[in-house]
């Protein structure tokens, strides 16, 4: 039972003292039933109270509404003083060029044109407020990206892609140079209206990216294309895939002036190249599969070239011997071949990056050979499933300049790895091996307990001396054995510590730095 005060619970009109007094505090402070002469007294008392209480509800309720009109009138002052504020808000006073690189930066990867974005950048911006939607439609250079795609799932171009809605973005455009995509599976066939028009501004076309997925849509935009050939004078860049078909093209993009990049593959070398007629001479970058004397022929058109990606349709070991020619490119400064033998056939004195893989030996000769023969000062050298140590050393003597050094080492054999380990290891002599190595990345398609790089982190920490500092350190595996990556994050956290940025990287972030892309 609770247990309150008689000055709590007494009726005022119970004199204090009295018997009456004294008999209502007895039975407040015990379970003693009340007399019928107490139940009258205590019958006033609660009916005092309740009067009292009513009181009390009233003036609550009274002060509860006062509350809510004084919230409600708040929250007005607030909305008020928000709209005032924002009156007087900087965003308001930026410059409309400021505005336009704000906007820039919001912009997807893929700008379409479809019915599905208009709530992503460029077209979302059109509808915030008026001043922003006069900047956002007077700046072309919002609207230069277009990208048409369907996949074989999806609804009709002429759904997805309204025609009102590509005349409006090309409208928006202005004359400004264009960024065109057609990824295409099957079905494109009856959108001619859609593709005529973007193909009737051809001379705007800076880039265009043509990917067919079947043979129909591949016939039919290589017939649209065909259209426009002679008609790019802007066109600088040319990307090209066409999965599952090896017909003739009948493209020609030799009358294309401003042509300086070609991507006729993707970047795993899995997409054969077709035959195209290109200006080789002007072609500054350049990425296709051809055979190894197709590529011959087109490097020594393209002298110009500064980037190069070759994959090739068939191992060079089986023709290299049938092949005699050394092609210079005096200004090359980046070059990736899948197949190092490849290398036995240029020189390049002004290359700075280096991506190759070993050949079908696993031998790295070529590699060293191709080096000494350039006498190029490489900065960045990513090397893939060598096998063995005894070469990898002599050749990485030759790079005193190497800042950055990617190697796949699956195919190293554990003793290989430990004698690659040891001779990279600095100790401030003269002879250390690739004294001025700022970033490394080293991976295998598979660790175990067993061949956890123990001796790769020995040499690492040799390398953290002030004067022959290693900044950057990666490492990964595609398929990592849990108890290894527990025991190389406790190593990671002491290299933390002592200032060097480590971390253990995805296949994906691997597979991104061994291509370049």
């Amino acid at each position: 039972m609770d247990h309150f005060s008689a000055t709590e619970l007494h009726a005022p009109s119970v004199a204090s003292g009295s018997e009456n007094w004294s008999r209502l505090i007895h039975l407040l402070e015990s379970n003693d039933p009340p007399f019928d002469s107490d139940t009258l007294s205590i019958r006033q008392i609660i009916s005092g109270r309740q009067a009292h209480l009513a009181a009390l509800d009233a003036q609550l309720n009274a002060l509860r509404n006062e509350m809510d009109r004084l919230s409600a009138e708040r929250d007005k002052t607030v909305e008020c003083i928000r709209h005032h504020t924002a009156v007087i808000s900087p965003i308001r006073r930026l410059p409309p060029e400021l505005l336009c690189e704000i906007f820039a930066a919001t912009l997807p990867g893929t700008r379409r044109v479809g019915i599905t974005t208009v709530n992503c950048p460029p077209w979302r911006l059109a509808h915030i407020c008026s001043p922003w939607r006069a900047v956002a439609v007077a700046d072309p250079f919002l609207w230069d990206s277009i990208t048409i795609s369907r996949s074989p799932d999806q609804s009709p171009l002429s759904d997805m892609y309204p025609l009102s809605m590509l005349e409006t973005q090309l409208l928006r455009s202005g004359n400004v140079s264009l960024q065109v995509t057609f990824d295409l599976h099957n079905g494109a066939g009856a959108e001619r209206q859609l593709l005529d028009t973007l193909l009737s501004c051809c001379e705007r076309w800076a880039s265009v990216n043509l990917r067919c997925w079947s043979r129909g849509t591949t016939d039919l935009l290589l017939k649209l294309l065909r259209v426009v050939q002679g008609r790019v004078p802007r066109l600088k860049k040319l990307e090209l895939s066409t999965s599952r078909y090896t017909g003739p093209l009948g493209l020609d993009f030799s009358s294309a002036p401003s042509l300086r990049e070609v991507v006729v593959t993707d970047s795993n070398f899995k997409t054969l190249s077709p035959p195209l007629v290109i200006p080789w001479h002007q072609i500054t970058r350049y990425r296709g599969v051809y055979t190894p004397s197709r590529q011959l022929d087109i490097l020594t058109a393209a002298q110009n070239l500064v980037e190069c990606r070759l994959g090739f349709t068939t191992r060079l070991n089986g023709t290299q011997d049938t092949i005699t020619r050394i092609i210079t490119l005096p200004a090359l400064r980046r070059l990736h071949v899948s197949d190092c033998d490849f290398l036995t056939h240029i020189t390049a004195p002004s290359l700075q990056d280096l991506r190759s893989y070993a050949s079908v030996s696993g031998s790295m000769d070529p590699v060293l050979d191709f080096i000494q023969r350039s006498s190029c000062r490489l900065t960045r050298l990513t090397l893939g499933h060598t096998r063995s140590a005894d070469k990898l050393v002599p050749l990485l003597r030759c790079l005193p300049s190497l800042e950055y050094l990617f190697l796949n080492a699956t195919a190293l054999a554990p003793q290989h790895v430990a004698s690659l380990s040891e001779a990279l290891e600095v100790s401030g002599r003269a002879s250390d091996l690739c004294p001025n190595l700022a970033a490394l990345v080293y991976g295998r398609d598979t660790y175990n307990e067993v061949d956890a790089p123990d001796d790769v982190l020995d040499m690492v920490c040799s390398r953290l001396h002030p004067r022959r500092r290693l900044a950057s350190f990666r490492i990964y595996s595609f398929v990592p054995h849990a108890d290894f990556v527990a025991g190389l994050t406790r190593w990671m956290a002491g290299l933390v510590a002592r200032g060097l940025d480590v971390a253990f990287i995805s296949n994906e972030e691997a597979h991104a730095l061994m291509t370049g892309d």
